[in-house]
Order: C-alpha cells, then sequence, then structure tokens
C-alpha cells in the first residue's frame, strides 16, 4: 500500500486578518497518512498553540466540526500584527493515571501560517493630513519647477496693480506689475483661493 505524507490545507476565512477584527475565522482540514480528512472526535480536547518568532505564545481553544477545525479571530483580540504559525493539539484521556494521549497536527516539519495585520489605529505617530486648498497649489507650485518663468515690472504710482499670466512654449510665464511706491504704499503679489496670482496692497502709506 503507498503511503502518503501527512498533509494539512487551510482555507482563509481569516488566515490573513487585521487585528482586532473579531469576525472571522481560521478554518483547517488535515490528511491522515492514506490521504483521507482527518474528522476530529468532538469528544476530544483541541488546542491551538500559536508562536511567532520570538518563541510560543500560549493556547487557544478550537472549535472542531466536521473535518473542520475552526478558530475564531477573536481569541487573538490581544495580539500585536506580527506572523504567527499554530499547530491543533488533541487530547484526550489514556487509560490509567498517565499522562492523557496527544495527537498534534500539521505533519512533523510543518506548521499552520497566519498573518494578523495592523490596522489605521496602530499606526502610532503618524498624522493623517487633511489636504486643503493650499497644499494642492504649492504642490503644483512645486510641480511646476524650472517652468515657472516669474517676471516683475514696475509702473507708474497712479496704475492699477496687476497679474499676467499665459503659458509659452512649455513654461508659465508670470508678469507682476507693480506700482511705484507712492506715498509709502507697499504690494505684495500672492495666490488666491481661484488659483491664481494676484496682487494686493499689504501697507498704506500717509
Amino acid at each position: 500500500m503507498q503511503i502518503i505524507d501527512p498533509k494539512y490545507s487551510i482555507y482563509v476565512r481569516g488566515g490573513t486578518f487585521k487585528r482586532g477584527d473579531t469576525m472571522r475565522h481560521i478554518v483547517i482540514s488535515f490528511q491522515d497518512e492514506q490521504g483521507c480528512w482527518v474528522t476530529p472526535n468532538p469528544d476530544h480536547t483541541f488546542v491551538a498553540k500559536v508562536a511567532n518568532t520570538t518563541g510560543y505564545i500560549g493556547d487557544y481553544p478550537v472549535t472542531v466540526i466536521d473535518s473542520d477545525f475552526i478558530i475564531s479571530t477573536k481569541v487573538f483580540a490581544k495580539l500585536p500584527d506580527d506572523k504567527y504559525e499554530l499547530e491543533i493539539w488533541e487530547i484526550w484521556p489514556s487509560d490509567g493515571n498517565e499522562e492523557p494521549d496527544k495527537t498534534i497536527y500539521p505533519t512533523p516539519e510543518t506548521v499552520v501560517p497566519f498573518t494578523i495585520e495592523a490596522n489605521v489605529t496602530d499606526k502610532s505617530g503618524e498624522i493623517i493630513k487633511k489636504i486643503g486648498f493650499q497644499d494642492v497649489v504649492n504642490a503644483a507650485v512645486e510641480n511646476a519647477g524650472l517652468n515657472l518663468v516669474i517676471n516683475a515690472k514696475t509702473v507708474g504710482s497712479d496704475e492699477q496693480a496687476t497679474v499676467e499670466q499665459q503659458y509659452e512654449d512649455g513654461k508659465n510665464h508670470i508678469t507682476f506689475s507693480i506700482p511705484a511706491g507712492k506715498d509709502g504704499k507697499t504690494w505684495q503679489p500672492y495666490i488666491g483661493e481661484d488659483g491664481n496670482w494676484h496682487v494686493k496692497l499689504i501697507q498704506e502709506g500717509e
């Protein structure tokens, strides 16, 4: 008779889940040496022994239904995000006063992996920034980079301050017309909420 190595099959209803998600399940089934699905004895005790790269963490309850070993993600609610591995231990009383008998799944040199991912609240120290209009303008100016050409010219003190914006030869040309500082008037260019350049009076002379 051909002997098939014991193996396991895990299908994900929670094989990867976010920390704090208590509504998913890890569902596992195993095959025996003959390639038949193992049907757990519901009268036995089943526990999941869990470890990560730092070592053994603890035991967690397992529910059995037909050939499925089921672990609720609720039992992992206090574990941090990380990669984990587990074994299923089947335990039942032995004859006499000896230690209980045990079967450990899956096959030797194999474990069942699962992952707990970080959720948004785990990102401590990171600030989620609300992007406002000025952020968009700043980004546009940065992206313009060498394609932005700014010129300024002085006009008569009795003329209106203006801004001319023109796209030519792949470059964005901005020309400021600044009135001469008669009577101490001072003008300043700025980007308005409409995304265009403007000039405003920032100091009125006497």
